[in-house]
């Protein structure tokens, strides 16, 4: 099987982004394959998949903004920033109320520093973030400047909030979620995360993972250059 090009995934909640180009690596006894920009293993949705000599974009493709669905719930603060970790503080949600919750989420667009999570692969005097934690290690972590293009309330059902917001590459959601407590004194994790656009690809056009060994399916789906300059053509008009 010889194949080249871009594959775009609606990766599972729990599987790593390694664990989908491991797949791929061992149905098509291909080596050649990386991606555009991980996912965590609570986040679902897009995955930009790179094959053969297209692996080359991987750097070009990283640079693009991306854009997702999220929930984080107020009342609770983890030392993952999301709802794997462990239960660090509470406080009382019922003091938010609609009109300060509108107030803060401006405070997230445009321009913006953001700490990542304790628990991210951020490197610390050369150490990724999350050994250091696992080990009961202190440490800090140096802020980020980043862009929030746009940031949309979608519902607010406390504790419960639901928004989607497109972001320079680097942004961490876990941390848009735990800032958002803290800015309304109530703290804050990350529920549930899905990737819906990476550049001009999006997840309307991925192949679900469990679809990923229909051969047929997934050698029609991979985008071709002369593709992926209609796909580029397209959305500018």
């Amino acid at each position: 099987m010889s194949l080249e090009g871009i594959l775009l995934v609606d990766k599972c909640i729990k599987y790593t982004s390694f664990d989908v180009v491991r797949l791929l690596r061992t149905f098509l006894g291909i080596k050649k394959i990386g991606h555009a920009g991980t996912l965590d293993p609570l986040a679902t949705g897009l995955l930009v998949v790179l094959i053969g000599k297209y692996t080359k974009f991987s750097n070009f493709l990283l640079n693009n903004d991306k854009e997702y669905i999220a929930t984080l719930k107020f009342g609770i603060g983890t030392d993952t920033d999301d709802i794997y970790g462990k239960e660090i503080i509470c406080g009382d949600p019922s003091i938010i109320t609609e009109a300060n919750l509108k107030l803060s989420v401006k405070k997230f667009c445009g321009y913006i520093s953001q700490i990542p999570p304790t628990f991210s692969a951020i490197k610390v005097n050369g150490e990724r973030a999350y050994k250091l934690a696992r080990k009961g290690k202190k440490f800090k972590i140096k802020s980020k400047q980043l862009i929030v293009k746009k940031f949309d309330i979608l519902n607010f059902n406390c504790p419960f909030l639901d928004f989607r917001i497109k972001c320079s590459k680097g942004t961490y959601i876990r941390s848009i979620a735990r800032d958002i407590g803290n800015e309304l004194g109530v703290p804050a994790h990350l529920i549930s995360l899905r990737r819906i656009a990476s550049g001009s690809f999006t997840i309307k056009d991925a192949l679900e993972q469990n679809q990923l060994k229909n051969y047929t399916l997934l050698k029609d789906s991979i985008i071709s250059a002369t593709k992926l300059f209609n796909l580029l053509l397209s959305k500018q008009s």
